[in-house]
C-alpha cells in the first residue's frame, strides 16, 4: 500500500516559500521580520516529515535501501551547495583578512563532513570572527539534517516490529527529552542549544512522528480541521512577527512555528491547510534550497565590503538577488542532478567525491598558510600589534562570574589588598593593561571584572538568552557587595555604552538590556533601562560612600584592523599612513554616536555624583580617530583596544587613579562630556 503522504502536495513548497521569505527578510534587516529565523524550524519539520514518509513508503514496499536513500540526499544536497562553495572561494580570498580566511578555510573541511554545526559551536567565542561575516555558516542546518539521517532509518528499523503505538510512544519520548534539553540550553548554554543536534532533533521528530500518522485528522470534523490549517499559519506567521532576537530559542517559545507547521500539514484537506498551495508560493518553494544556500553568502560579502550591515534596501535587493540565482542553481544544477536519466549514478558519486576531495583540500591550504597570510613586507611587530592582552584572559567572559570564587583578576601591585575596582563589558577588559599598569606606577592595587554584553548597571537584565550562567543583573549585585564589603574606595565602569542605547553607527548592533528580565528587546526598553540603571547605580555608589568613575566608551572604528592593515599596507610610510587616515572614524561621527548616552552621563555629572574620565585625547585629534600608525595597530577588532592601544590611554588612567577620594557631596567632573 502506498503511504497517502507522498503524493506531491503544493501546499507544502508553499510552506518552503513562506519559511525562506522569512529567512530572507530576517537577515535583510526587514524590523517586521525579527523572528523570521523561525523559517529554518519549518524547514526541519518538514524534512523529518518528507524524509520518514519515503522510509515508511518504500519499507511497505519492500524496497528500501540505505544505499539508494543517501544516494537520494547526495543528488539533493550536494550539487547545489558545492556549487555555492565554489562560488564563495575567490571572494573570500579577496575580501577576507588572514584571521577571518584562516575560519572560512575551516568551514570548507566542515562542511563536506556535515559537522559544521560543530565547528560553529566551537568558535562561539565572544572575538571569535562575527557569526554575519562567516559564508557557511548557515550550513549548520545542513549538518544537523544529515546527522539526523545518519541514526534516525537505523533507529526507525529497530523500532519497526514493535506495535505502532509503542513505536510512536517511543519518538515521542525522545523527541520531548529533546525539547527539553532544548529549554534547558536557552537557558544555560545558548550555542549548545542552536548549534547541536540533541537539542533541534525534536523539531526533525515532529516532522517524522505526523509522517508515522498522516491521516490522524481526516476523521475530525471539517470544522475542526479548518480550524488546525488556518491556527497553524497564524502561529508561523506570528512566530515571524513576533518573535525577536531575543527570544529564548529553540526551546518551548520554538512549539509555537514547529506545531502550526505540523497543524498544517496535517490540515491537507481544509481551505486554511491548502492556502500555502495558492499564491503561487510553490513555486517559490520549489527553489527555497536554493535560495537558503545562496543568501548568506550574499550578505556575508556585501558586510565585509561594506565593513558593517547592509541598509534595508541593499538588503532587499540582495534577497532579491538570492531568489534569482537560486533559480539559475535549481534550473542547471538541482534538477539535471536529481534526474537519474541525466546524470547517473556512478558519475555522480565519483563527481562528488572529486569536489569533496577538492574543497577539502583547499581548506587543508587555508589552514596550512594561516589563511593565506597576504602580510608581504608587513612587519611583524605590526602584525603582532593587531592583538589583545592575554595576561587578562583568565578573567574575560567567565561562566557564572555571580557565583563562583575565581570571579576577580588582579591589577596592579600583587600581595596589596584592592583598592579599586574596574567592572564593565568586553571594554572593561580590553582597557586593563592600562589598568594593571597605572596601578603599578601608582604602587595600589585593583580587581577586574568583565562579562560581555553586560553593563555594569544596576538593576538592569542583559537580555541575551543566557542568564543561567552569565547573569548581568547577579553579577552586579554581586559586585555592589563585594565594593562594600571590601572596602573598595573607587569603581570605574567601563562598557561600549552605545551597544545599548543606539545601537552602533548602522543602528542595528543592539545589545539589549531592560529593567524585567522577561522584556521584550527594543530600543526604546533598552535606553529606559540605561537611564534607569545609571541612576540606581549612581545612586547606590554615593550612598556607600565609594567614588565612582564612569569611562567614556573608546571610538569605535568601521573597519577590522587586521582588513586595514592586510589590505592597505604600502612599504612608503608616508602613503601607508595617509591610508590608515581615510580608514578610521571620523571625530564627529564618534562624538554623533555617544550624543545620548553624553548627555546621560552631563546630567548625573551635574548633580555631583559620578566622575567622567574622557579619553577622547588620547585616541583622537580633531578630525579622526586613527586606528593605528605605521608600525602599531591601537585595536584588535573593530571597538576593543589593542595592547598597545590600551597603554596609551596609562597617563590618563595614572592621574585618575592618583586623585585624593572626594565626598559624595562634591561635584567632581574630571572632563565634561
Amino acid at each position: 500500500m502506498r503511504h497517502s503522504s507522498l503524493t506531491y502536495r503544493p501546499e507544502i513548497d508553499g510552506l518552503r516559500a513562506i519559511a525562506i521569505l522569512g529567512v530572507l527578510g530576517f537577515h535583510a534587516g526587514f524590523g517586521f521580520l525579527g523572528g523570521g529565523f523561525v523559517g529554518v524550524d519549518v524547514f526541519f519539520v518538514i524534512s523529518g516529515f518528507l524524509i520518514t514518509s519515503i522510509i515508511i513508503n518504500e519499507r511497505e514496499a519492500g524496497s528500501f535501501s540505505l544505499a539508494r536513500f543517501y544516494e537520494r540526499r547526495v543528488r539533493r544536497i550536494l550539487p547545489a551547495l558545492y556549487l555555492v562553495i565554489l562560488a564563495c572561494i575567490p571572494p573570500a580570498i579577496v575580501l577576507m583578512n588572514p584571521e577571518e580566511l584562516k575560519d572560512f578555510a575551516q568551514s570548507l573541511i566542515a562542511v563536506p563532513l556535515f559537522i559544521s554545526n560543530l565547528l560553529f559551536w566551537h568558535e562561539s567565542g565572544y572575538f571569535n570572527t562575527a557569526s554575519e561575516l562567516k559564508p557557511l555558516l548557515h550550513t549548520w542546518s545542513l549538518a544537523i539534517e544529515e546527522q539526523y539521517y545518519l541514526f534516525f532509518p537505523l533507529l526507525l528499523a529497530l523500532l519497526a516490529r514493535l506495535p505502532g503505538i509503542w513505536r510512536t510512544a517511543l519518538l515521542a519520548l525522545i523527541a520531548a527529552a529533546s525539547l527539553i534539553a532544548a529549554q534547558w540550553s536557552t537557558v544555560n548554554a545558548p550555542d549548545s542549544g542552536f548549534f547541536l543536534l540533541p537539542m533541534r532533533a525534536w523539531e526533525l521528530f515532529a516532522g517524522s512522528l505526523l509522517a508515522l500518522h498522516p491521516d490522524f485528522a481526516r476523521q475530525w470534523p471539517r470544522l475542526a480541521r479548518e480550524f488546525m490549517g488556518f491556527s497553524g499559519l497564524i502561529l508561523i506567521l506570528g512566530s515571524m512577527l513576533l518573535f525577536s532576537r531575543q527570544t529564548p530559542h529553540p526551546g518551548f517559545a520554538t512549539l509555537l512555528p514547529v506545531l502550526g507547521t505540523v497543524m498544517l500539514i496535517a490540515a491537507r484537506n481544509a481551505v486554511g491547510g491548502q492556502l500555502p498551495g495558492r499564491f503561487g508560493l510553490p513555486a517559490l518553494g520549489l527553489i527555497s534550497y536554493s535560495a537558503y544556500l545562496w543568501h548568506v553568502p550574499l550578505f556575508t560579502f556585501a558586510r565585509l565590503h561594506l565593513q558593517g550591515a547592509p541598509s534595508p534596501l541593499l538588503g532587499g535587493a540582495l534577497a532579491a538577488l538570492s531568489l534569482g540565482l537560486a533559480w539559475c542553481s535549481w534550473r542547471f544544477v538541482e534538477q539535471p542532478c536529481r534526474n537519474r536519466q541525466r546524470v547517473a549514478t556512478r558519475p555522480l558519486l565519483w563527481g562528488a567525491g572529486a569536489v569533496s576531495l577538492l574543497i577539502l583540500g583547499l581548506g587543508g591550504i587555508g589552514q596550512i598558510t594561516n589563511g593565506l597570510e597576504r602580510s608581504g613586507n608587513l612587519p611583524a611587530a605590526v602584525a603582532a600589534s593587531i592583538a589583545r592582552a592575554p595576561a587578562f584572559e583568565r578573567c574575560f567572559d567567565q561562566t557564572n562570574a555571580h557565583r563562583r570564587d575565581d570571579w576577580l583578576c588582579p591589577l596592579g601591585q600583587a600581595g596589596r589588598p584592592p583598592r579599586f575596582m574596574v567592572v564593565g563589558d568586553s571594554h572593561a577588559y580590553s582597557l586593563a593593561p592600562a589598568f594593571d599598569a597605572a596601578a603599578q606606577n601608582r604602587e595600589t592595587a585593583g580587581v577586574l571584572v568583565s562579562l560581555p554584553g553586560c553593563p555594569p548597571l544596576l538593576g538592569i537584565h542583559a537580555l541575551r538568552g543566557d542568564q543561567g550562567e552569565k547573569n548581568c543583573h547577579l553579577l552586579n549585585k554581586r559586585i555592589a557587595e563585594y565594593a562594600t564589603s571590601q572596602g573598595i574606595t573607587t569603581i570605574f565602569l567601563v562598557a561600549r555604552w552605545s551597544y545599548y542605547t543606539d545601537g552602533g553607527y548602522t543602528g542595528h548592533e543592539y545589545s539589549y538590556i531592560a529593567s524585567q528580565p522577561d522584556a521584550r528587546g527594543t530600543p526604546a526598553v533598552s535606553r529606559d533601562a540605561f537611564v534607569r540603571g545609571l541612576a540606581e547605580t549612581a545612586t547606590h555608589y554615593q550612598q556607600a560612600g565609594i567614588r565612582l568613575v564612569i569611562v567614556k566608551q573608546i571610538p569605535q572604528q568601521q573597519q577590522h584592523p587586521q582588513n586595514v592593515y592586510y589590505h592597505l599596507y604600502d612599504p612608503d610610510p608616508a602613503r601607508f599612513m595617509s591610508a590608515l587616515q581615510s580608514a578610521a572614524i571620523t571625530y564627529p561621527m564618534h562624538r554623533e554616536l555617544h550624543a545620548r548616552t553624553e548627555a546621560d552621563f552631563a546630567a548625573l555629572t551635574r548633580g555631583g555624583n559620578i566622575e567622567y574620565l574622557n579619553l577622547d585625547p588620547q585616541l583622537c585629534d580633531e578630525k579622526r580617530c586613527p586606528i593605528g600608525n605605521v608600525t602599531t595597530s591601537y585595536y584588535f577588532d573593530r571597538d576593543h583596544l589593542s595592547v598597545q592601544g590600551a597603554l596609551r590611554l596609562m597617563p590618563s588612567v595614572q592621574a585618575a587613579l592618583g586623585k585624593d577620594r572626594v565626598p559624595a557631596t562634591s561635584p567632581t567632573i574630571m572632563t565634561k562630556p
